[in-house]
């Protein structure tokens, strides 16, 4: 604006009309004028923009003393409730146990009392009969198991040492056809194994190293410690189970009724309703797994002992135990059978090819949707899931428990499904 002044002025010095320098003055003015305006709308805009792009995002919390007590309240519980768990975790493990023993012979403690027998001896009766076939199992079994066992291990370490020392003579065919590739293989395993013997000042390599942790297995050796202290512990926990077990079947009524009184009348129906369903499921995994374990088992017992497969008990033995790991189960027979087929001859494992390829159908799409998806209903991927968080959580028995604990907690997964429908 100053700027203009001084023109206009110079202007009027130099000769130009006042008339034109008035109009030329006022439509500067004018232009000025408007170019404020204009600022002063696009201000007032963004301002407003702003204003309503905060206010959304205002967040007046008012919390009081009593809600953060509350709050901190509820995680002290928590770390309490979390060191309690990892304090009593082998106690709370076989609790858990119990109940699931306790639900697998429930049936046969109440087909005993119909019978008039006493409860308590109806419960010692139960608990006798599931011993004595256990006894009888292991004893005609077991025996068998261990002698072929050992004669495998021997059998492995004398063909280990033949292939370490390049004598492939003596080896079966198949085997001696990869005789080098294994002897390189073997050569490796040997020079790691010094390397590490040379750390912790050993004096060997690989037999060496197999023999010491053979001798590990005997009780006089160096794990006589750990092997003592695994068994106390073992046994602690199994008889806990068992005295739990036997207080759970005895007093189940006076559990049932106590737990059920912290339930309204209505809660109390539907709880009465959902464990006769969840007994079911328990009773009809049990079935369905002796089931597979005397069919599989016997039947792949037979088959290798037709073809004069060695350690044929054992492999059927291991091949009906593993039933109680559905699709797994198959594999670990795969693993340990064919090797030994193929150490017999190309005929034998080509039909103990055929043969667990048939088994493997036949359970997959006639023996497993017949005897256990009908009782306990669980899919393919829910039981591979089960399988490994079960035993990522308690071992080898977490996995064999995961199909019926899983096959309960669908009950619920049901219910929860029709009340949304």
């Amino acid at each position: 604006m100053y700027n203009k002044i001084i023109k206009f002025s110079k202007n009027l010095i130099s000769g130009i009309t006042l008339k034109d320098e008035i109009l030329e003055f006022s439509h500067v003015l004018k232009k000025e004028k408007e170019v404020a305006e204009f600022n002063q709308k696009s201000k007032k805009v963004l301002e407003s923009y702003l204003d309503s792009e905060k206010k959304p995002n205002v967040v007046i919390a008012e919390i009081s003393i009593s809600s953060v007590i509350k709050i901190i309240g509820i995680l002290i519980g928590f770390f309490l409730l979390w060191g309690f768990v990892a304090k009593t975790s082998e106690i709370l493990t076989s609790l858990f146990f119990s109940i699931f023993l306790a639900s697998v012979l429930y049936p046969m403690v109440k087909f005993f009392e119909q019978k008039k027998i006493p409860k308590i001896a109806a419960i010692l009766l139960s608990f006798f009969s599931v011993f004595l076939f256990l006894g009888l199992l292991i004893s005609s079994v077991l025996p068998a198991v261990i002698e072929q066992s050992i004669t495998f291990g021997n059998w492995l370490l004398e063909y280990t040492k033949l292939i370490y020392n390049g004598d492939f003579s003596s080896l079966p065919n198949f085997i001696a056809k990869f005789g080098p590739w294994l002897q390189e293989k073997l050569h490796i395993i040997d020079a790691y194994l010094k390397g590490l013997s040379e750390n912790t000042q050993a004096q060997s390599g690989l037999f060496q190293f197999i023999t010491e942790n053979i001798s590990k297995f005997k009780p006089w050796q160096e794990g006589i410690i750990n092997t003592v202290s695994f068994v106390f512990s073992s046994l602690f926990s199994f008889v806990l189970i068992i005295i739990l077990t036997f207080f759970l079947l005895l007093e189940r009524k006076e559990i049932y009724n106590y737990v059920l009184d912290f339930f309204s009348p209505k809660l109390k129906e539907y709880i009465n309703l959902k464990s006769t369903q969840m007994q079911e499921k328990v009773s009809g995994w049990i079935h369905g797994q002796m089931l597979l374990f005397i069919f599989v088992g016997g039947l792949t017992w037979l088959f290798f002992a037709a073809l004069g497969i060695e350690y044929a008990v054992t492999i059927g033995f291991i091949a009906g135990v593993a039933e109680f790991l559905p699709y797994f189960g198959p594999i670990v027979t795969f693993l340990i059978g064919m090797p030994l087929a193929l150490a017999e001859s190309w005929e034998a494992a080509f039909a103990v090819l055929i043969f667990l390829g048939v088994m493997q159908f036949i359970e997959g799409n006639i023996l497993v949707p017949l005897i256990m998806e009908k009782s306990v209903g669980v899919t393919g991927f829910v039981t591979i899931l089960s399988l490994l968080v079960g035993f990522k959580l308690l071992g080898v028995a977490g996995a064999i428990i995961a199909i019926p604990v899983i096959a309960i907690v669908g009950i619920f997964v049901d219910d929860i499904k029709n009340l949304k429908k």
